[in-house]
């Protein structure tokens, strides 16, 4: 299956340029404190699409976590990244930042909430 012209569940034309696009316009709309930055690197292979960092409050601190998304569409032919991206995910990982690989608008929106629940876990916990 070709990776630039597969369906999405909508039934139109999508394409990882196209998702990059939504998504990112999601983020300054939905997250606008969120520093991040389309990933355009030719000298440097599998760097994630959108680097970002997320701010939060932990007690008294505000920090900011690394994240990194890597943008797939449904039916990618490689669905979970190339070798060489799932190699720069997990130094991503193991420097304790989040690189996730995600298909849809949804799914990333969902991915940030998750990241901000780190406060509110951080809260239940110190009661």
């Amino acid at each position: 299956m070709d990776e630039e012209k597969t369906h999405s569940s909508r039934g139109d034309n999508m394409n990882e340029t196209k998702l990059k696009t939504q998504v990112t316009a999601m983020l300054k709309k939905e997250f606008p404190d969120i520093f991040f930055w389309k990933e355009c690197n030719m000298f440097t292979s599998g760097i994630p699409d959108i680097p970002m960092c997320v701010p939060v409050h932990i007690g008294s601190y505000d920090l900011g976590l690394f994240a990194a998304l890597e943008l797939k569409i449904p039916g990618s032919s490689e669905p979970d990244g190339s070798k060489i991206q799932q190699y720069q995910m997990s130094r991503i990982i193991r420097a304790k930042g989040i690189a996730e690989v995600h298909k849809s608008v949804d799914e990333v929106r969902d991915f940030i909430l998750r990241i901000k629940q780190i406060e509110r876990n951080y809260e239940l916990l110190r009661r």
